[in-house]
Parts: C-alpha cells; structure tokens; sequence
C-alpha cells in the first residue's frame, strides 16, 4: 500500500506519541507501523491520536489535524474518554451527540475524498487491579458504551 495511514482518537491511540522520536506512540499504531515496515510497505503512518479527545474534540480539528493530512487510509477509535468523562467528571456525551458528532466528522472525510475509512468500536476491558484507577467504573463503563457500538457499527 502506498499514501498515508493515518490513526486518529483518544489515549489509546495516542500511546504517548509525543514522547516518540518516530511520532507513533508505544501503542498499535506502531505495531502497525512496524509490520507494514518489515513487510516493505512504503506507506507513511501517521499517528494524530490525542489523550484526552472525545469526540466532540475530533470534531473541532478535524481539518486540520486529520484532512490536511490526505489520508489514504483513515482509522478512528474514539469514545472511550466520553465514557471516562461521564463516569469521572459526570459531563455524558448523550448517545444522540455522539452519533451526530461522529457522523459529521465521517461525513467530512467522504466529502473531502478519503477512499477508506476504518472506523474502531470503543471498548472498555473490565479490570479489578488496585493500580487502575477505573476499577470502580466497569459497570458503568459497559453500560455507557452499549449505548454507543451500536452507533459506530452502523456508521
């Protein structure tokens, strides 16, 4: 494959990007990245993940910091920091702007000419781990994403 991979959403994405010399985080995106490299895939993967974004902030700088990029390929795995946030800081994204937010910034893409869209189902793996901080969460977690996988699966 030649053109631009480009991966874009939340921390998961991210994989601390910022620290890499390589700009692609310790996460899958370099994992994809490193396959395609060994195989001798010229393509250039580009990883413009961003802790923290939901959706609505993909939504903000989607120009720039998606289309610009021309992408060939175009990945996203977003919502999972909406459920966090609804959980922690109690501001929900509502299954309805959710879905109007992702849709616009797919929409976008299609009209802007990105031949191939990947687009990720957010999950949440259950932890009871004293380090994970989100240990309290899982229930909420599950039930806050069931709302929105049927959202991404159709789009």
């Amino acid at each position: 494959m030649s053109g631009t991979i480009l991966f874009v959403g939340d921390s998961i994405t991210d994989g601390e990007r910022r620290t890499d010399p390589r700009g692609l985080g310790g996460g899958y995106v370099d994992i994809v990245a490193t396959v395609l490299r060994e195989r001798g895939d010229p393509a250039r993967v580009v990883n413009a993940g961003v802790n923290g974004d939901r959706v609505e902030h993909l939504q903000r700088r989607w120009q720039e910091g998606v289309l610009d990029h021309a992408p060939s390929v175009l990945s996203v795995y977003i919502g999972v920091k909406d459920t966090l946030v609804a959980f922690y800081e109690r501001r929900p994204t509502p299954p309805e702007v959710f879905e109007r937010r992702y849709t616009d910034i797919l929409d976008r893409a299609v009209a802007a000419g990105v031949p191939r869209l990947i687009v990720v189902d957010p999950f949440y793996v259950d932890t009871d781990s004293e380090w994970a901080q989100w240990r309290g969460g899982n229930a909420f977690a599950r039930a806050d994403l069931d709302t929105k996988r049927p959202i991404v699966q159709a789009l």
